[in-house]
């Protein structure tokens, strides 16, 4: 009878270590569900990433864009709003990060849904001064 406990304990432990794992921070990397790692424009493919796996409500997230040609950048702004339920727009405020890298720090709020889908929508000014807008789709979960 032990024995059952001891494994039944192992396994709730090593479920929850898994789950942990999987919504720690991680280096920048596209996220399960995301529609698009990156997107072609202005002769340019921007990257959108994220440093974490699973977008949770109410777990502060960093989200980060680049460029593959690194001096064509000078500006990025954005926003997030809900696609499948409107919450409003969430501002995402883009800091310079390195010589050709943007992060913007987001915040999902708790809503209704289980599992809620994002647009997030990107603005990025050339040194040219043109400007260039494009959104993706990410999920999100409750806790």
């Amino acid at each position: 009878m032990l024995n059952k406990y001891i494994i039944f304990f192992h396994l709730i432990l090593l479920f929850s270590c898994s789950k942990v794992a999987k919504h720690a921070e991680v280096e920048p990397t596209c996220i399960a569900g995301q529609s698009a790692c990156f997107v072609d424009m202005a002769d340019m493919r921007i990257f959108v990433k994220f440093n974490r796996e699973v977008l949770l409500a109410e777990t502060p997230f960093t989200l980060t864009v680049y460029a593959n040609k690194k001096q064509n950048i000078k500006n990025i702004s954005g926003f997030m709003e809900g696609d499948n339920m409107y919450m409003g727009k969430v501002p995402l405020l883009f800091a310079k990060n390195g010589e050709h890298q943007f992060n913007a720090q987001g915040f999902i709020g708790s809503c209704g849904k289980q599992d809620m889908q994002w647009r997030i929508w990107i603005t990025f000014i050339e040194q040219s001064d043109k400007s260039h807008t494009f959104s993706i789709t990410v999920p999100s979960y409750l806790r």
